[in-house]
């Protein structure tokens, strides 16, 4: 699964577990906008649709360090954490901030008490609720 990620061709690393509402609208975005982008997801099942639809998907559990270093998390300016679990955002920005000090992190959750540990961890952008309001991020990245 080695992803082949050169900085100036990766712009987001879109990190989605279910590959849900705020992942396809990021998804969207990015592509009509031209913006190289990759998503990681937990489900084979989505992957494999996924791919079939032409995105740029892999298989791989965003929370556990070896798929991020195998991911070449390194190579991304920018990652997007769209993943409804909040103990696997608050890992995935850690090990992220961590692994590539210098990449812009955003990451979204529906907790109001996650926006501060999120921002301690390393987020440069937390985003309360739907993402899909606020994709001035690109902006950023």
């Amino acid at each position: 699964m080695r992803i082949h990620l050169k900085r100036s061709n990766l712009k987001i690393m879109l990190l989605s577990w279910a590959f849900g509402l705020n992942g396809r609208n990021v998804s969207r975005v990015l592509s009509a906008s031209g913006i190289p982008f990759v998503v990681l997801e937990i489900n084979p099942e989505t992957v494999r649709l996924e791919k079939k639809r032409g995105i740029p998907i892999h298989y791989g559990d965003a929370s556990r360090e070896p798929v991020l270093v195998h991911a070449n998390i390194k190579m991304a300016r920018c990652v997007v954490v769209a993943i409804s679990d909040a103990s696997a955002t608050r890992r995935i920005v850690e090990l992220t901030r961590r692994l590539n000090p210098s990449i812009y992190i955003i990451a979204r959750t529906r907790y109001v008490s996650e926006v501060d540990p999120l921002y301690a961890l390393g987020a440069n952008d937390v985003i309360r609720k739907s993402l899909r309001h606020r994709l001035r991020f690109l902006e950023e990245c």
